[in-house]
Order: structure tokens, then C-alpha cells, then sequence
């Protein structure tokens, strides 16, 4: 079989053995229809016979950063650098006219009027069109 296929059947027989190692039985399949086979539930997945849904661990928002520390692995490598939202594109404030505007990058470079050489650039616009 393909990779495609080979990496399916992988995964499903991974959600198998996990499903079989976490997954708890659904408790609402057991008041609905009790004669069922109720379904094994993993964390945030919802039962498609009774609509219960098997609630989450509450999590701080650095649980996986608390996690990794515990066990010894560092996310320096993987932690993404802050950039300047000029760098990046982000919302911000243009350094040559003030506006606030969404992609400072794109109006930095090309939209604002009081950029530097902005005048160069409309006539060398204007001259390849041959206007």
C-alpha cells in the first residue's frame, strides 16, 4: 500500500491503543440505552449516541511550558522570536505619517504618501505605463 494509506492505518491503530488505555465509557450511552455497548470517550470528544461530552482537564495557559520544564526539555529552540509589528505586518502605527493602519509593512512600502522617495516612485510608475 502507499505511504498515505500505510500512515491511516498507523494512526488508527493508534487511536485504537489510546483510546483503549484513556478512553472512558460513555455514562450518558448507559441512561439512554442501557443495553449498548457504550462508547469509549477521550478527553473533549462527544458522544455521537447521547450528545455527552467527556469535559477536559482545566489547563493554566502554560501548561505545556510547566509540562516540558518537568520534564526536562527546553523550548528555547522552539520558541519563535518577538518581531516589531512593522517587521512582521502586523497593526501598528506607520513611523512617516501616524496612521494606525492593520499591515504596517505593506503601508510602509507601498501605501503611505509620506514615505521617503514616494514621489520617485509614482513618477517611475508612470513612466513605465507610458502615461
Amino acid at each position: 500500500m502507499g505511504d498515505m494509506g500505510d500512515a491511516f492505518r498507523e494512526h488508527r491503530e493508534y487511536m485504537k491503543e489510546r483510546k483503549a488505555r484513556e478512553g472512558v465509557n460513555c455514562p450518558g450511552c448507559r441512561k439512554v440505552q442501557p443495553k449498548r455497548i457504550p462508547s469509549r470517550l477521550l478527553p473533549g470528544w462527544t458522544c455521537k449516541v447521547c450528545g455527552y461530552t467527556r469535559p477536559r482537564k482545566s489547563e493554566t495557559p502554560n501548561a505545556n511550558l510547566e509540562r516540558s520544564e518537568r520534564s526536562g526539555d527546553t523550548l528555547k529552540d522552539f520558541v519563535r522570536p518577538a518581531f516589531p509589528g512593522n517587521v512582521m505586518g502586523g497593526r501598528g502605527v506607520c513611523r512617516h505619517c501616524g496612521e494606525a493602519v492593520n499591515n504596517v509593512a505593506y503601508h510602509e512600502a507601498n501605501a503611505c504618501k509620506l514615505r521617503p522617495n514616494a514621489a520617485a516612485h509614482v513618477r517611475d510608475r508612470s513612466e513605465a505605463e507610458g502615461t
